[in-house]
Order: C-alpha cells, then structure tokens, then sequence
C-alpha cells in the first residue's frame, strides 16, 4: 500500500467513517489507503484528529454495547433443529444469560467477583533448595552478617 503524499480531509473523512464502522484501525487504515505510521503522525501532531479518532472508536463501541443488550434483553430468532434437519417453521428466541450477567457486572458491583489480595506478611518461610534443615544449609552457604545466634 502506497502512502498517499498527503493525508486529505477526504481520506480523513473515509478512515473515520471505516474505523466508525468496523472498531479497526487497520481497517480505516485500508479503506483511506493510508498507513498506521500516517496515522500515528497524525493523531500526534493533530488534537482535533486524534479525538475524533477515540470518538470513532468509541461510537463503535456504543454499537457492540447496544448489540451485546438486544441479544441479552430481546434474544435472538432461531430455527429448530433435529438431528441436521429443520424440524418446524417456527422460530424460537433465544436469549442471553452470559451477554446479561456481562452487563450486570458491568454496571452493579454487586455482580462483580471480588477479589483481594493480602499483602500484610506476618510470617516469613525459608526455603532451603535440597538441604534437610538449616544447619545443613548454613554449613553449604554460610552464614549471613545479619543472622542472629539463638
């Protein structure tokens, strides 16, 4: 892909609309017949650009996010199968609890796994690599100026 000798406001226009469209960059990158580098350099040296680039990707994910609750909330058509053959004319709707529980945990904490981490250590452990006790040890590697004698 040839780097066009100057990024115009119509490539900008096409790469928006692209990356808009599909979420890629790469994609935008094709379609306006730019490279990333272009864009890199553009994002870089231009304010304006660059936000519309976060918006583009941004009105993208508006469009996952809404897809992603229509299926949660409204399902989806499918048809009824049997053993490879379509059994019945009628649809059912499918809806679903993964994309829903997705969504909760998105919004409520409450959903959420919660995890915490200790980092208080009260204790220490000594880990002796192929020695049966300390003493073996400390004849193997000596011992240390701050080891206090018991």
């Amino acid at each position: 892909m040839a780097a066009p000798l100057k990024f115009t406001d119509r490539r900008q226009s096409i790469f928006l609309a692209e990356v808009r469209r599909t979420g890629i960059i790469g994609n935008g990158c094709r379609a306006a017949d730019v490279s990333r580098q272009t864009i890199r350099e553009y994002r870089e040296a231009d304010k304006e650009f660059d936000q519309a680039v976060i918006d583009a990707l941004e009105d993208y994910a508006d469009v996952v996010e809404n897809e992603l609750q229509r299926r949660a909330v409204e399902g989806v058509e499918e048809a009824v199968f049997w053993q490879g053959k379509r059994i019945d004319r009628k649809k059912v709707r499918r809806y679903s609890d993964t994309l829903m529980l997705a969504a909760a945990k998105r919004r409520r904490a409450e959903y959420r796994e919660r995890t915490t981490v200790d980092m208080n250590v009260t204790g220490g452990v000594l880990v002796i690599g192929g020695e049966k006790s300390a003493e073996e040890w400390a004849a193997k590697y000596g011992k240390r100026s701050d080891d206090k004698e018991p």
